[in-house]
């Protein structure tokens, strides 16, 4: 049975387990930890070797940049980085955005596969087009999410039905609610709006709240400004998804996977180190998703969730320190 794992891939791939395919997207420069001295080159290659449990084939999505007036060909940095890991390079193929947004990063996406040297299997060979045209001039401003036609091409090419898939947890949200029919408004408007949220989540909250927890909780050294900076843009995010709950039940008034995309990180908002009581609606949705059997289940895939005592949570820390360290 094909399992697809929800989640960040590089903490996906800690578990010990072989997958036969991980799509992912790697972070922007300006997404990356400011506080850590290390060039983009060097960031993909640690992301890189981060993929050797891999067991067939990985597809990179990336937009280049284009800054001072020059463009930086992030693609080409990725393809000489994998390919100097021993990587081959099995397509490359182009989405056209035609986002009407005046920013050339938005505008295209490059979806480069890599193949293992010895992967055992190969990959459907008509698999076309070389070019996806899909227009999402009906989003607004940046939409990072990948179309699901254009993510089931790619499962249903490079994965079998009895193997494991990893995606990204935007994309697979979205996969997911077409292959169901479930959580995803069939009318475009309402559609837009949530797949808008969804990407809230995913290019706002959860980098932000994720460094907040790493310099809150596991930096070895205590950077309070780098600390404040990270909680207060927590803070600023978690404001404007109070102001969209006003009058809701949900983030787009029916339960959605836009709800489906912020809960779990709202829900550690202790962990991280931000308060909500000032944020009446975001705490009134919280408990209405908490009080929700459904989401309580969740919580528990893919390991059963454990309170941790003072003591526990203390090794946790040291635990994440020692990663952080290396």
């Amino acid at each position: 049975m094909k399992k697809l794992y929800i989640e960040d891939c590089l903490e996906t791939l800690k578990r010990d387990l072989t997958y036969d395919y991980v799509v992912t997207s790697p972070p922007d420069f300006d997404e990356l930890d400011k506080a850590i001295d290390f060039s983009y080159e060097d960031f993909i290659k640690s992301f890189a070797t981060k993929l050797n449990p891999v067991g067939n084939f990985v597809s990179i999505c990336i937009s280049d940049r284009k800054s001072g007036g020059q463009i930086i060909s992030k693609h080409s940095i990725v393809i000489d980085v994998f390919k100097t890991l021993g990587y081959i390079l099995h397509s490359h193929k182009i989405w056209v955005k035609g986002t009407g947004v005046n920013d050339y990063r938005v505008n295209y996406q490059h979806i480069m596969t890599f193949s293992r040297k010895g992967a055992k299997r190969k990959p459907v060979a008509a698999f076309k087009p070389d070019v996806f045209i899909v227009n999402q001039s009906k989003y607004k401003n940046y939409t990072y999410g990948m179309p699901v036609r254009i993510i089931e091409l790619l499962v249903n090419n490079y994965t079998d039905k009895d193997n494991i898939a990893d995606i990204d947890s935007g994309a697979i949200l979205l996969y997911l609610s077409e292959i169901t029919g479930k959580f995803l408004p069939s009318e475009s408007k309402l559609r837009s709006e949530v797949i808008q949220w969804v990407m809230f989540q995913m290019s706002g909250i959860g980098p932000m709240q994720g460094q907040a927890n790493v310099f809150f909780r596991y930096f070895p050294e205590e950077i309070q400004s780098v600390i404040d900076r990270y909680q207060n843009e927590t803070k600023r995010l978690y404001q404007v998804l109070d102001k969209q709950l006003e009058s809701k039940n949900f983030i787009c008034g029916d339960l959605s996977i836009a709800d489906f995309a912020s809960f779990p990180w709202v829900n550690i908002h202790e962990w991280s180190g931000v308060e909500i009581k000032d944020l009446k609606n975001l705490t009134a949705w919280l408990e209405r998703c908490n009080d929700r059997p459904a989401f309580q289940a969740g919580l528990d895939v893919p390991v059963k969730r454990v309170v941790p005592s003072e003591e526990q949570a203390e090794e946790i820390k040291k635990a994440a320190r020692k990663i952080l360290q290396k």
